[in-house]
């Protein structure tokens, strides 16, 4: 099991939501997010607590591309770059996308 945070993002890049989360030993979790207000994107792992691969939905993607120069924490930039890059590992995304 694994101990994280989950961050909502509203459209300036702003942290509006953070929630623990227990990430149960299976292949996929599903995460109600039913109770938070409207949000551009989510980051698992916000905070960096755990050793946890994350994936970013397309909407967080796109949002985190166009909005990476944005952010002053080192540490959020630093793993949305992981992020990215792990996209790029998993054949999920292609270098061109970065042209």
């Amino acid at each position: 099991m694994h101990a994280i945070k989950i961050a909502f993002f509203d459209s300036n890049g702003n942290v509006i939501d953070v929630k623990p989360f227990t990430v149960p030993n299976k292949p996929e979790t599903i995460i109600d997010v039913s109770d938070i207000p409207q949000y551009e994107a989510v980051f698992l792992n916000y905070d960096d607590q755990d050793f946890v691969q994350t994936r970013l939905d397309e909407r967080s993607y796109n949002f985190f591309a166009a909005k990476l120069n944005s952010f002053e924490d080192d540490l959020i930039r630093a793993l949305i770059l992981r992020a990215f890059f792990d996209s790029l590992i998993f054949g999920e995304t292609s270098t061109s996308d970065w042209n």
